[in-house]
This record gives structure tokens, C-alpha cells and sequence, in this order.
């Protein structure tokens, strides 16, 4: 599969973009937003003027979308482009949606002949430009070898989950502990902080110590720091994300209460403003509610 094609060139798509061209695919990319476009050109990419004439050129096509309803718009819209796709051709999607959404755009693409994978992805944007995405995959098993040489240019863990959704339900469950993980932090730092400890050596002793987590290694330093204009996962994407886990716990009669709590706190984030802020901004809420700042002055003297 020489012939690939991208929707949705951003955060991720622009690094996946990157890598399928560096491993000589012949690439044909599109997104509507100026800044998708410029990422398109200067990586030398071939830019379409609409996504049926990416679809058309595909035999393996890459989404990169922003959540359900857009992925569902795209292929089973008006102007959907399902029918503009190979018979035969695969669709890797690495947005991050719904499992119910998932099994329906599968159902409508087997129709085709079109084998869709829910393919999410951990790592984020450096992991993306460097290539070494972790790609959860869910689809029919006896075309997953077909896909996996074709993945591991963009990926260097792929994991083969199970059905189509399977994959989806495990990004949701992966980012909800990271998003609870997240205001558990910001609640003990709030508490710490406000008792006179420092943030930092807060930080430090419990990065050593059992309550340890890669979440404090790597989304850590924004909250230590009050950097939440640097941007590793935005507040928007986590706050889509939590609302999907609820609901799909919610569908499957599976109490939410920490899930729950833990998206509360990201809309109230969000309906502030803070959802183009990096998505530890979170802990400006629980900074606000302890009526006191994470930052303290003997953070600031050190």
C-alpha cells in the first residue's frame, strides 16, 4: 500500500504526514484550516482542494479529526466519502471517538469492501514528529498484517486490541486515568501548598516514592512550573475525551463516580476559557476552589 492519503493535518496528522513521505509513500493530504494547509507545504506534501480527491487516491487513508461527529460528517455525510474510496482499501483512523460511532462508520465501510480500524494514538505531538506513536488498533484480525507494515512508520508500539471499538474503549479508559491522575495531583498540591510545602518538593518526593506516575513525569511540569501555554495535550481534546468515557460508562450501566467528578472539573475549566491551555490548566480550578496558588513564593525563590 505505496498510495496513502490524510485528513486532518495538525497536532498529529502533520507528524504522521512527515513519516509516511520520509518512508517513500506517495501521499495525498487535506485540511480545511489555513494552518493544516501550511503544515502540508512545508513538509512538501501533496495538498488536495477537497477530501473525495483524497479518498480516491487512497488505498490506505489516515484520519486525524477532532471527534465523532466530524469523522461521521466525512464518511457518511452529504458529501461523504465513502463512495469515493478504492474497494479493497483500508482507513486507519487516529482520532479518538466513540466506540458507537467507531462500529458504525466500520459497518458502513464493510459494505464497500473498506476495512476501517479504530487506530487512536498515545504520545502526543513530539510522539508523532518522532515517530514513536503508540498505536492501540481494533478491526478484523485477519487484515490487521496487511496494516501493520503501513503503521509502523508512523508508530513504534502498535498494539493489536481486539474488535472494532475495542481500541477507542482503551484510549478513553488510558486518558481518563491520566485526566484523573491530573486533578489528583492538582488537589495534593493544592493542599500541600496551602500548608506551607513546597510545590517542587512535593514533586520531587512523590516522583520517588509509590505515588509516582509517567502523568507527574510528564505533564508535571506545567502544573510546578504554571506553564499551561505549553501545550503537550489541550484542554479541549481531554475535555471531549472525558465526555465520551462518561457516557460510555454510562451506556454500559458502569458507575462513574471519579470519571465523573474528573470531567465536572474540565468543563468548568473549559466554560473559563482554558480550553486552548495545555490540560493541566484543570488545576486553575482546584488552584481557585483551595483559594490559593500552586506557584507559592518558595517555589518562585528557588
Amino acid at each position: 500500500m505505496k498510495k496513502a492519503g490524510i485528513i486532518g493535518v495538525g497536532a498529529i496528522g502533520k507528524g504522521v504526514l512527515k513519516h509516511l513521505i520520509k518512508h517513500g509513500f506517495d501521499v495525498v493530504a487535506y485540511d480545511k484550516s489555513e494552518s493544516g494547509k501550511s503544515n502540508i507545504a512545508a513538509l512538501g506534501g501533496k495538498s488536495a482542494q477537497a477530501p473525495d480527491e483524497v479518498a480516491r487516491h487512497a488505498d490506505i487513508l489516515f484520519l486525524s479529526l477532532p471527534g465523532p461527529q466530524v469523522v461521521r460528517e466525512l464518511l457518511a455525510g452529504e458529501r461523504g466519502i465513502i463512495n469515493s474510496l478504492k474497494e479493497g482499501s483500508f482507513i486507519a483512523d487516529l482520532s479518538t471517538i466513540d466506540p458507537s460511532t467507531t462500529k458504525e462508520m466500520a459497518a458502513l465501510c464493510s459494505q464497500r469492501d473498506i476495512s476501517y480500524f479504530d487506530c487512536p494514538v498515545s504520545g502526543g505531538p513530539d510522539g508523532a514528529d518522532a515517530g514513536t506513536l503508540t498505536i492501540m488498533v481494533g478491526g478484523p484480525e485477519e487484515k490487521f498484517h496487511q496494516l501493520l507494515t503501513t503503521l509502523k512508520c508512523v508508530g513504534s508500539n502498535i498494539e493489536y486490541i481486539g474488535d472494532t471499538g475495542l481500541a477507542q474503549t482503551l484510549k478513553l479508559c488510558h486518558n481518563m486515568v491520566v485526566a484523573a491522575t491530573t486533578v489528583a495531583l492538582g488537589e495534593a498540591f493544592a493542599t500541600g501548598v496551602k500548608q506551607g510545602l513546597d510545590i517542587k518538593q512535593m514533586a520531587d518526593v512523590i516522583g520517588k516514592s509509590v505515588g509516582s506516575s509517567r502523568t507527574l513525569a510528564f505533564f508535571g511540569p506545567n502544573i510546578i512550573n504554571d506553564t499551561y501555554e505549553n501545550i503537550k495535550f489541550m484542554l479541549n481534546h481531554m475535555h471531549k475525551d472525558m465526555e465520551l468515557y462518561v457516557k460510555m460508562a454510562q451506556e454500559n450501566l458502569i458507575p462513574s463516580f471519579i470519571g465523573s467528578t474528573t470531567y465536572n472539573l474540565y468543563h468548568a475549566a473549559k466554560t473559563q476559557g482554558k480550553g486552548n491551555l495545555d490540560h493541566t490548566a484543570v488545576c486553575q480550578v482546584i488552584e481557585n476552589l483551595a483559594e490559593t496558588k500552586l506557584v507559592n513564593q518558595v517555589s518562585i525563590a528557588k
